[in-house]
């Protein structure tokens, strides 16, 4: 299951990304594309949710186990995170926890030598690259990014029908409060 989105065109070009493209970046094959727009969206004022119907169930999906051959990109000099600050990216969150990747440094940098990177942990160092995070920022980068945008409290009254067809209406800060 994936993300749906609505915007209006004037919103979707607000959207630049650090390879001159609007909207998605799609260079962040998927991990991060949807997060990246709603930040976006957000720095110029306008503000996105997600609705607590349909569930999402996006963590620990089956895409990359179900089709391997999605699972690796190609990186190389041309690359928004070149083949050495990945390299970097990774050996120095090695140093800071063993356990932090998903799989193994040996596994990463046998990819690496091969041209190629895991997708989610590539997307997850540009994500990172792009906002100017530090290493420390790893396991949840986007919230460091959430909580420098949303310094303060802000209510929205909002409206949605969910999977039964009933309206629902509540009053939510940016935090979903």
């Amino acid at each position: 299951m994936g993300c749906s989105f609505g915007f209006l065109k004037k919103c979707w070009e607000l959207i630049k990304n650090e390879d001159g493209s609007t909207g998605f970046w799609e260079d962040l094959v998927s991990f991060y594309e949807e997060t990246m727009a709603g930040f976006r969206l957000a720095e110029k004022g306008y503000y996105s949710f997600m609705l607590p119907s349909p569930p999402v169930e996006h963590w620990g999906s089956r895409t990359f186990s179900l089709n391997p051959e999605l699972a690796t990109r190609e990186v190389n000099e041309n690359s928004y995170v070149k083949p050495e600050e990945y390299q970097k990216i990774l050996e120095d969150n090695v140093k800071l926890d063993p356990k932090i990747l998903w799989i193994s440094i040996t596994e990463h940098l046998k990819l690496l030598a091969e041209g190629k990177a895991y997708r989610m942990d590539y997307s997850r160092a540009m994500f990172m690259k792009a906002w100017g995070l530090g290493n420390e920022t790893w396991v949840n980068p986007q919230l460091v990014v959430h909580n420098s945008i949303f310094k303060g409290t802000r209510k929205i009254n909002l409206k949605w029908i969910d999977e039964n067809g009933n309206k629902i209406e509540k009053e939510i800060t940016h935090n979903g409060n």
